[in-house]
């Protein structure tokens, strides 16, 4: 549960950065369109070493507070890793929020797997999943579609 709480409070701080102050619109300026961000003064080589921290730091993170549920050896993180690629992939690369929720719903949905099939067939789940929305919805169930101003 404390998992969900900090994730939740990660979440706001990353929207409040990038929606309320000036150096996270100028991140998100150099993500839609470097050059035009670099022709209005942005040093898009810091945003992008800015957001290489943000990545590195969340990543961290994430691994300090799997660490004490998980016995962390080396390679251990290589399908909590893959299933957070699904849920981004399902979610929608571009929709943070997406992400997460597709993330909620992948989680329950292999708790349901665990308990009511088999611990052996929770993955097989989670990626047939996967392949059932890339057929329907390539982008992602929550992709957002068009431009938006940043």
């Amino acid at each position: 549960l404390w998992i969900m709480g900090i994730t939740i409070l990660v979440l706001l701080v990353i929207w409040l950065f990038f929606e309320k102050t000036t150096l996270g619109v100028a991140m998100r300026a150099c993500a839609e369109n470097q050059l035009g961000a670099s022709l209005m003064g942005i040093s898009t080589q810091k945003a992008a070493i800015l957001s290489w921290a943000w990545g590195a730091g969340i990543g961290a993170l994430a691994g300090m507070t799997v660490a004490p549920l998980l016995f962390m050896q080396y390679g251990s993180g290589v399908m909590p890793m893959v299933k957070g690629f699904v849920a981004m992939s399902i979610g929608g690369l571009a929709s943070i929020a997406g992400a997460v929720i597709a993330g909620f719903l992948l989680g329950i949905v292999e708790a349901y797997t665990i308990g009511l099939i088999s611990s052996q067939f929770s993955d097989t789940i989670v990626f047939a999943i996967l392949i059932i929305v890339l057929f329907i919805r390539p982008s992602g169930l929550f992709a957002t579609t068009g431009r938006r101003e940043v």
